[in-house]
């Protein structure tokens, strides 16, 4: 069976997992991309080798363990192909890495990822602290630069006072992740 034949076959036999799939590549894209980053230190070989990532990620899916972080498990699958892609370099002498180095990359990429991962779940735990206005206002304006101005006006709210509020919002959920993870004292 061709690559091209198990991915048609896969694709009639469950389209509710290629949603699936599709939604869980898309929310790991970035971590993938700086794995990829992280071993090879290129962005041209990293998008090169994100690409086949995926159709690995694909074909594999259904190993997938769903109680584990989708991320993690594609960070996994990605590093060891940036491994082989840097053995194969190696072999060919376009790479002054040693086996060492790689490895220690991987460390400390692998121990950035979890407490990336961590960070993100206190961060959900003290979004959910805050009064729905103020989590409303978040997720209006987040990662909207040039909209902020834009949604502010809507809203009939000084483009200074939102802007203001947010970054008041943003330094509470940093200080509430970083007391959760015991790395600033409690102030309560």
């Amino acid at each position: 069976m061709t690559r091209g034949q198990f991915l048609t076959d896969r694709h009639e036999r469950a389209p509710r997992e290629q949603a699936r799939f599709i939604e869980l590549f898309a929310g790991a894209r970035l971590a993938i991309r700086r794995t990829l980053l992280t071993y090879l230190g290129h962005a041209e070989d990293a998008d090169d080798l994100l690409q086949e990532t995926g159709v690995v990620l694909w074909e594999r899916f259904e190993e997938f363990e769903q109680s584990r972080s989708f991320a993690s498990w594609a960070c996994g699958i990605a590093a060891n192909k940036a491994r082989m892609l840097l053995r194969d370099r190696r072999r060919h002498r376009t790479l002054q890495l040693s086996e060492r180095a790689v490895a220690n990359l991987a460390k400390v990429h692998a121990a950035a990822s979890e407490l990336h991962e961590l960070r993100l779940e206190k961060l959900e735990e003290c979004l959910g602290s805050l009064p729905d206005r103020d989590r409303g206002l978040l997720r209006a304006c987040h990662g909207r630069h040039g909209q902020i101005a834009d949604w502010a006006r809507a809203q009939g709210r000084p483009e200074g006072t939102v802007r203001s509020r947010l970054t008041r919002l943003r330094r509470k959920l940093y200080d509430c992740v970083n007391r959760k993870l015991g790395l600033t004292e409690d102030r309560s």
